[in-house]
This record gives structure tokens, sequence and C-alpha cells, in this order.
């Protein structure tokens, strides 16, 4: 192989790692959905009303973000068909958490990429190869947020439980306000659904300058698979 052809290979291989590069900083930017997986056990008594009544500690009954939280799982109740009532057939209770983790990446050590601009010594172009580190300097460790709901529901007569299910949900924000209107919908989506089977839902992010309708879109549960990126 000659020195032309070495070098071009170089440069090819250059290119190829800069527009690498750029892919991944134009895909960070783009919207993603909520990913969900949930599942749910129970014995669903069914033909009865969904009446229900929330059942909380004084301590919660006191706390503004969680009559926050209040609002948004009974929204997902009656979206599900249950109606809130002084005499409920069902007591719901639910409970919410998040845990913040650092992911560590590899140093990748640095990229060389293209280099072309225009020769200070005359008329004309020049290129070659400079050696940098990726856009920011060394990658930053991500912080991802583990999110999770559990609701558990009992019938009142019989007294006996008959539905629980968790959600979890991996992203960039720990804000549950955020993303557990979409969490609590898809744990009650085809309510009572399934019995031990886990799902993975997704549902898109309300668009931040429109107030969404109750009862917006829905998402179409699949299989759980091992979570990917790109997820808020």
């Amino acid at each position: 192989m000659s020195r032309a052809d070495s070098e071009r290979g170089r440069l090819r291989r250059a290119f190829a790692a800069g527009a690498t590069v750029v892919a991944v900083v134009v895909a960070g930017g783009c919207a993603s959905p909520v990913r969900t997986d949930v599942r749910a056990f129970h014995q669903w008594p069914e033909g009865v009303e969904r009446s229900y009544r929330l059942s909380r500690s004084p301590e919660r009954a006191a706390s503004l973000e969680f009559a926050e939280y209040d609002r948004i799982v009974g929204q997902a109740l009656e979206q599900a068909g249950f109606f809130p009532s002084a005499t409920p057939r069902f007591d719901v209770r639910y409970d919410v958490g998040v845990e913040q983790r650092v992911v560590v990446f590899a140093d990748p050590g640095p990229v060389f990429v293209p280099s072309i601009g225009y020769g200070s010594g005359g008329w004309g172009w020049g290129g070659g190869l400079r050696m940098v580190y990726p856009i920011g300097g060394m990658p930053a460790a991500p912080v991802v947020f583990d999110r999770r709901l559990r609701i558990e529901i009992d019938e009142r007569s019989p007294a006996r439980r008959v539905w629980e299910g968790t959600a979890v949900s991996s992203g960039a924000t720990g804000d549950l306000t955020v993303v557990l209107p979409l969490m609590a919908r898809s744990l009650l989506q085809d309510f009572p659904g399934p019995s031990g089977v886990t799902r993975r839902v997704e549902l898109p992010l309300p668009d931040a300058r429109s107030t969404p309708a109750p009862g917006g879109a829905s998402g179409a549960p699949t299989p759980a698979s091992p979570a990917s990126g790109g997820t808020r």
C-alpha cells in the first residue's frame, strides 16, 4: 500500500469518527419516550363497580407534595374506570420512590478528526488530521434516576388483596411530577391486565409548550426487553 493510500484510509476513518461524534450529539437532543416496565398480580372480581378511596397516612395527608401525587394517581385510576366514593368497594394505597446512580464509562481516549481550513501562507485550502477528545472534553459521568411506583388495591368486604402492581423506569430526570403520570397510566393500562406478566409500555412525554388534555395518547405494551439509552 502506498503512502497516499494509507493517508486516504486514515482520513476516511477520521471522517467516520467525526460523524459518529456528531450523530451522538444530535441523538442526545431528540425527544424520547418514557419506557416503563410493569407487572401486576391479581385476583380481580369481575362485574363489580370500581369505587375507591385513597388510603393515606396522617403525614401524607398533610403533605402538599403527596397531594399532587394523589391527584396524578387518582387521574390514572379514573382513566382505568375507577371513581372516588364516600362508600367505596376498594381501598387503594400507593408508594413512590426515586434512586440516583452514576453511570461510569471507560476513558475513550482521543479521537482523530479531519482538520480543514484556509492556509495563511497563500490562497488555497489545506487539510490534515488533529487529535481531540470528544466534544466537551472527557465525557462527564451521566446521572440516571431509577423511578418506582407501586399500587395496591384491597377489597373492603370481604377484606382481601385483589390487585397489586409495580412500575419501574429509568431516565435523566428524577422529577416525579413529570414521569409519574406516564408511569401510573402504564401500570393501569388495560386494567386489570395479565397477572404475573412483565410488560414494557412506552408513552411519549407531553409537549412542554402545551397542556395535555385528560385521557391523552396511550401507548401499546410490548414484551419487556433490556433498557435502552435515550429515555427520560
